[in-house]
């Protein structure tokens, strides 16, 4: 399987492994090539590409994680 690959302001390579809608909102879930290092991000669009920009807050970050372990709650032993 190919994963998109994007490096963030890190330095560091990530694979997007999976994305999610939620309020109209775009999120991609990422790991780093070396998978020691994973992270969140919303994606904002614009005229000229798409933007990955950080989460807003603690808030927002504990949402999207609760809805991303509620899309894979059968699949997660």
């Amino acid at each position: 399987m190919d994963l998109d690959m994007i490096t963030l302001e890190d330095n560091l390579s990530y694979a997007i492994i999976d994305t999610l809608i939620n309020d109209n909102n775009k999120y991609v879930f990422l790991v780093s090539e070396d998978g020691n290092k994973k992270g969140v991000r919303k994606v904002i669009t614009k005229e000229d590409g798409d933007y990955l920009i950080k989460l807003d807050n603690d808030e927002e970050f504990d949402m999207i994680m609760a809805k991303y372990k509620d899309k894979y709650k059968g699949d997660i032993k």
